[in-house]
């Protein structure tokens, strides 16, 4: 047996341990987890004649369910724990150059804005792409036990030569994100990761001069309505004694 058909078994053994033969209320999961099952043992044990044509016929199956991963039972979805983290991966790309907040806004600003305004333009910019590496290392460290499953999954799908859809280059791209299964940084990891710094530091000090700047408003004397009163000493009449 070739290393693929061999990667599209286990994915295939994976989906029947994740779908349950026994001990479920899902009839069609439970169904689909017998029938792969049984077209898996048939391929181990077909005669010589019928092998090629019997693990081809299990291998298709096994990739056809894959394919549909995202309609099978709800619990039993490769990738249903990290589901709510993929509706957010699209918007939140830290690679995706495209501004997440400020998007439709940015190309409606006045053409004729100062240099002064297009430095405060460009701060915006500078916090929209901030705003959207933090926000998703915030959600990657909520819930990182979700991450490692589903990259799991994706690594035995890519052995198994599954084709890429959605979902899959979502989770390729938590768990880039995550640093899974990465034991030493490449160059462009390492360049990635330098721009980033580069970027919260720059982040950190703009941040810092506006924080700066609404404390000095906070300093600013409080003028009254009435003016100001007063400090001469008032005169009093004094009563004459009769």
């Amino acid at each position: 047996m070739s290393s693929r058909s061999e990667a599209v078994v286990m994915l295939g053994q994976r989906l029947v341990a994740e779908l349950g033969l026994e001990d479920s209320v899902d009839t069609l999961g439970r169904w689909m987890a017998h029938y792969v099952a049984e077209l898996i043992v048939a391929s181990e044990q077909a005669p010589p004649t019928e092998k090629t044509a019997r693990r081809k016929a299990c291998s298709d199956a096994i990739l056809e369910l894959w394919s549909h991963k995202h309609e099978l039972p709800n619990g039993k979805r490769p990738f249903g724990d990290a589901e709510w983290l993929l509706r957010l991966i699209q918007q939140l790309d830290p690679e995706d150059e495209r501004p997440r907040y400020f998007r439709s806004e940015r190309e409606n600003l006045p053409k004729a804005l100062g240099k002064q305004a297009g430095k405060w333009i460009a701060l915006a910019e500078g916090f929209d792409s901030v705003a959207k590496m933090l926000v998703l290392e915030c959600l990657l460290a909520a819930d990182r036990a979700s991450v490692h499953k589903a990259a799991s999954w994706l690594r035995l799908a890519e052995a198994a030569g599954a084709q890429a859809d959605p979902p899959t280059i979502a989770i390729t791209m938590l768990a880039r994100e995550s640093g899974l299964g990465v034991k030493q940084l490449t160059r462009t990891q390492r360049a990635t990761l330098r721009n980033r710094i580069k970027q919260l530091t720059a982040f950190t000090e703009a941040a810092h001069l506006l924080a700066a700047g609404m404390t000095n408003q906070l300093r600013r004397p409080r003028s009254s309505k009435k003016g100001k009163a007063s400090t001469k000493p008032r005169h009093t009449k004094k009563k004459s004694r009769v």
